[in-house]
C-alpha cells in the first residue's frame, strides 16, 4: 500500500533535511508544504534556516521576501515559568 504524501510526511522530511543540512531535498519538501499550507510561516522559516546554514544567503533572502510578500509572519515565541510552589 503506497504512503500518502501529506503534510505530516513532508514536514518530517523537511525537519530531517534541516537536521542533516540537505538543501536540495529540503527545498523540495518546503515547496510541497508551501503548496499545501501557504499561510504557515514555519515552512518558510525552515527553508530559510536550511539555506542560511549552507551559506546560501541569496536564496535565504529570497525565501524571506517571498514569505513577507505573501503576508506570512513568523509567530513570536513564548515561554512560561513557574515561580514558587
Amino acid at each position: 500500500m503506497p504512503l500518502e504524501l501529506d503534510k505530516s510526511v513532508w514536514g518530517a522530511l523537511l525537519t530531517a533535511c534541516l537536521d542533516q543540512q540537505n538543501v536540495e531535498v529540503g527545498k523540495l519538501a518546503a515547496e510541497k508544504l508551501i503548496q499545501l499550507e501557504p499561510e504557515r510561516a514555519g515552512h518558510y522559516v525552515a527553508l530559510y534556516s536550511i539555506y542560511a546554514e549552507a551559506g546560501r544567503w541569496d536564496d535565504a533572502v529570497k525565501v524571506r521576501k517571498e514569505m513577507e510578500g505573501r503576508g506570512s509572519v513568523k509567530p513570536s515565541g513564548q515561554s512560561w515559568i513557574t515561580i514558587g510552589n
